[in-house]
């Protein structure tokens, strides 16, 4: 069984069983957590023999009685947060069984498990509450006794009013529910008046408890019980919400509340319904910290719209109904209730003087209000009135029923159901009964749309306002204990808020059919609020938002110093909101019709002045122009132009390109777009919108480019609005760029960012006013990539060429929401550079003398024009020459320096031969002696003469002829003399 993160395990003991589950002896002194065990099992008498006296240890007459070894009980174990049993190891076998009769192989154990388990809640906040873990078993029993509260010394005080009252008694109840014994079950008489509707109480002063009480009996498997106790609440002390429920009481409560104006409905008359605003209300709270003091957990939360000085009803031709939704522990809602006895009204935190207190009364009373005028709303109560004291004279007002009102009506129809999402149909009166009340539920059950049960009723007699109090079902089994837990849920319906007039006000006054549709009021309307009446603090946010169509919606909000000073929060256009914090919020609604703005007279120009300086004390004009002097001068433009009569669209669109390359620094590599276009007629906004958008990784590249011509998009495009003109006037302009998230321009209500996959999305408006077929001009910069510009600088300033020859450019296209009959994109390229390729899905191209020309015929709603250009820069004859003499002198260079290279490498060659010749020269005289030693050596070169020839007569023979030369050269060689050379 699973055990808790702060559940203790004491003490656990084991115990064998025979086969007729009967224990086997044990000593009560040493076991006395079996002998409790055995008797909450109400099992048999022990038998009078021990578990092991048949495997031969102990006799069977001995009179000591010695607890079994853990190896035949097995024990508890705790693991990994579950209460485990081991089994045991050894199984001791009868002598007196036969050894060929087959043994059983079923074995009987009691365990006994001595718990501490921690309460999970405790009063005041909540009951009594523990979470007991069990095993999943075919048969569970339980047995538990509750002692009554201590009684306090000061109770002796008390008046004798109370003396009869019971202190000592509980409530108590069990989750699953306990099945005992008729005579146990507590009378169902008074089960109505202290439980919900489908609850009793558990608690049993009798089957053996007698003091205090406590629970017994058998329950269906599970995991865990859970048990709750509380003390019982005094008649009138606890409140109860609009349909009986026990009212919970919550501490802090946030809620966010968006108002979507729709459109203004126009009254028909003093029978039909009167003038006002359809808003869309969609509501929705987290309640934190939701407690009830008894033991009842299907409970109840009122909540009822609120309004200052507005009247509320539902919208003609919408649902009268509310849609309610919740999250984990919501179980369903009714709508309005019956009256209550004066005893058992909620308690107030305003006093009866400031409020006056709802009395219902029967359907047949005309739209169910009172003859006072008063409607369906509760008295708003504090949370703590349950268990406050009594002593305060001003929370125990309770409003007594009146003379001149209708009969009471003591039924209700409690409209609820197990799905998460229910609608309030209208709903009929109901029994007087809770056991009435279920069978008229469960026979009027319905198969709802989405296949859930909802419990409705076809009868549309009693149909219920917008201010009737809702009653939010809520299950506390399914939340966390307090002040933990969370609930939430959410309300949405479509009212028709009216301003609230004095009754001294005549019927003719209030609705006209002379009067003009397109009236407007300049006094605000205050948007009403959900309030939760048992709550001790609450913040609820107001956002508001504008869809209706050819309309400006002005809000504002109450000063902080100043309650009754209108600030101006914010015009919104169609689709635009605003949010207006905790305060509230005040709307007016104003009408912006072109076709009524062309069709005026100059006359009319002085009536519309003196109107918006009558209504100057709220700050508010009557048009939602923000120049009107702008319009004036554009009236005898405006009053040439033919009615339009055909679907809203723009005709034309006309774009022209111009690169802006090697020009500047700001725009270095990239291009400006000229948009010329005539303004849409009779359009919803006094804006004209377009975006502007790059591909994404869907979009295919050109077949000539190559890989790395694409560049990723990793920023916003960088668009700079240089010029936004209509007839020449310059007019605001706002330009807004954001990430293709799926929370896209919430603001703007746009469905731009879901149309295709693209990386960036920058969205531009252009405020045209009201001179619907003007011409609009608007010129935009895109800077192009910084690091192609700074590696161009870097290049220049070197004296090179810049790398980037070729520069591709992604073209920001204008794209529309409403159809366009023809978009022409004139491409220029500058003097200098050259179009060198490009790639689109427009499906026309014409060549024209300023350029490329192209053009698609009749797109759609948000048509994404995409265009993609490489542009080349041209050579002229000049860079021509400067690049052959670059050349030229970059080769003579080259030139010398091998040249330099050629001789520093002979003369290194030369100086390597000589070294190597001389060193051969030293290791060949080494070799030649063999002692080392260089002995000098003599060489003699002897050169003789002949003699002269006796023949020859000219000589004399007496003479003496000269003697011989003999030259001597002598070569002497040294040597370094070698000491290692032995003499």
């Amino acid at each position: 069984m699973p055990a808790e993160e702060n559940l203790k395990v004491l003490d656990t003991q084991v115990h064998p069983l025979d086969n007729n589950s009967v224990p086997y002896n044990f000593s009560s002194a040493d076991s006395p957590l079996l002998h409790k065990a055995a008797r909450a099992l109400n099992l048999a008498a022990r038998l009078p023999t021990p578990y092991v006296s048949y495997s031969g240890n102990l006799s069977s007459s001995s009179t000591t009685i010695l607890p079994l070894d853990a190896k035949y009980t097995g024990s508890i174990l705790v693991s990994g947060y579950h209460i485990s049993y081991i089994v045991p190891r050894e199984f001791p076998r009868r002598e007196q069984e036969s050894r060929t009769r087959r043994g059983s192989n079923v074995m009987h154990f009691m365990a006994a498990i001595d718990l501490w388990v921690p309460f999970l809640s405790k009063p005041p906040l909540a009951p009594y509450l523990l979470a007991i873990p069990v095993p999943r078993c075919l048969s569970n029993q339980v047995r538990l006794h509750i002692f009554p509260p201590n009684q306090s010394t000061a109770s002796s005080y008390a008046s004798l009013s109370s003396a009869d009252e019971d202190g000592g008694a509980w409530e108590l109840t069990a989750d699953p529910h306990v099945t005992r014994s008729q005579s146990a079950r507590l009378s169902r008489s008074h089960s109505y008046n202290n439980f919900a509707d489908d609850e009793s109480s558990d608690a049993s002063t009798t089957a053996g408890f007698p003091e205090g009480c406590g629970i017994q009996g058998s329950f269906p498997s599970t995991d865990r019980i859970r048990v709750r106790w509380a003390t019982p609440p005094k008649p009138g002390q606890v409140p109860e919400t609009a349909d009986g429920r026990r009212r919970a009481g919550v501490r802090d409560v946030k809620g966010d509340m968006l108002c979507t104006v729709l459109r203004k409905h126009k009254g028909k008359g003093r029978e039909g319904s009167p003038d006002g605003l359809v808003v869309k209300v969609d509501y929705s709270a987290t309640c934190k910290g939701v407690w009830f003091p008894g033991v009842a957990t299907l409970l109840g939360m009122d909540l009822g719209l609120e309004a200052d000085d507005c009247d509320v009803s539902w919208a003609p031709d919408e649902e009268p109904r509310w849609t309610v939704t919740g999250g984990v522990g919501f179980t369903g809602f009714a709508v309005g209730g019956p009256p209550q006895p004066p005893s058992r009204q909620p308690v107030s935190r305003q006093s009866s003087a400031e409020y006056p207190p709802p009395i219902y009364v029967l359907p047949s009373s005309p739209n169910g209000k009172l003859v006072n005028g008063n409607s369906h709303i509760p008295i708003r109560s504090s949370s703590n009135s349950s268990t406050a004291s009594t002593n305060s004279s001003s929370l125990l007002r309770a409003p007594l029923p009146t003379h001149n009102v209708a009969e009471y009506s003591f039924e209700s129809s409690s409209v609820s159901t197990p799905s998460g999402t229910v609608s309030s149909l209208p709903s009929v009166s109901a029994p007087s009964s809770p056991e009435r009340a279920r069978r008229r539920r469960s026979s009027s059950r319905h198969r709802a749309h989405n296949g859930t049960d909802t419990e409705i009723d076809d009868t549309q007699d009693d149909m219920r306002p917008p201010r009737a109090p809702i009653t939010v079902h809520l299950n506390m089994n399914e939340l966390s204990p307090p002040p933990k837990n969370a609930f939430t849920f959410s309300v949405s319906g479509t009212i028709l808020i009216c301003p609230r007039r004095s009754s001294m006000t005549p019927d003719s006054r209030r609705s006209s059919p002379a009067s003009s549709e397109d009236e407007h009021n300049d006094d605000p309307i205050s948007l009403p609020i959900f309030r939760i009446f048992s709550t001790d603090q609450e913040t609820t946010s107001t956002i508001v938002r504008n869809e209706a169509p050819q309309a400006s919606v002005h809000v504002f909000t109450r000063n902080s110093k100043n309650r009754e000073a209108n600030v101006r929060r914010a015009v919104l256009m169609k689709g635009n909101q605003v949010s207006c914090g905790s305060e509230g919020a005040r709307i007016v609604f104003a009408r912006i019709s072109a076709s009524e703005l062309r069709g005026r007279r100059p006359s009319d120009e002085g009536s519309d002045m003196s109107y918006n300086r009558s209504g100057f004390s709220l700050g508010l004009k009557s048009m939602s122009s923000t120049s009107k002097l702008r319009d004036v001068s554009m009236m005898s433009t405006a009053k040439l132009q033919p009615h339009r009569d055909g679907p809203l669209m723009i005709p034309y669109v006309t774009t022209t390109i111009t690169s802006l390359l090697g020009e500047g620094h700001a725009f270095k590599n990239g291009y400006a777009v000229e948009l010329a276009l005539p303004a849409p007629s009779d359009a919803d906004s006094e804006w004209l919108e377009f975006g502007l958008a790059l591909p994404g990784p869907v979009a295919v590249p050109k077949a000539d480019a190559a890989p790395g011509d694409r560049q990723s998009v990793s920023s916003p495009p960088r668009v700079e609005i240089a010029s936004a003109s209509v007839e020449g006037v310059p007019v605001r302009c706002q330009t807004s760029a954001a990430v293709k998230p799926q929370a896209g321009l919430v603001g703007l209500g746009l469905p731009f960012e879901e149309s295709s996959g693209k990386d960036w999305i920058s969205w531009v408006s252009v405020h045209v006013g009201q001179i619907g077929g003007g011409n609009v001009k608007i010129i935009y910069l895109v800077k192009g990539s910084e690091e192609a510009a700074i590696d161009d600088d870097k290049a220049e300033k070197k004296g090179k060429q810049p790398q980037h020859s070729i520069h591709p450019l992604e073209i920001l296209l204008p794209s529309f929401a409403m159809p366009v009959g023809l978009l022409q994109v004139d491409i220029r390229v500058q003097e200098g550079f050259k179009l060198s390729s490009f790639d689109t899905n427009l499906m026309h191209q014409q060549t024209s003398p300023q350029g490329l020309r192209l053009l698609h015929y009749a797109l759609g709603e948000f048509h994404y024009p995409h265009l993609s250009m490489h542009v080349a820069r041209i050579a002229l004859p000049q860079e021509k020459a400067v690049a052959t003499s670059n050349t030229l002198w970059h080769f003579a260079k080259a030139a010398g320096v091998l040249l330099v290279f050629a001789i520093i490498f002979s003369l290194a060659t030369d100086l390597r031969r000589a070294t190597s010749e001389l060193q051969a020269l030293r290791q060949s005289a080494i070799r030649l002696s063999p002692d080392g030693h260089v002995l000098p050596e003599t060489i003699t070169v002897t050169a003789t003469d002949p003699a002269d020839d006796p023949k020859k007569w000219w000589f004399n023979q007496a003479a003496t002829h000269p003697p011989a030369h003999t030259a001597i050269d002598a070569l002497i060689y040294a040597d370094q003399y070698n000491p290692n050379s032995s003499t």
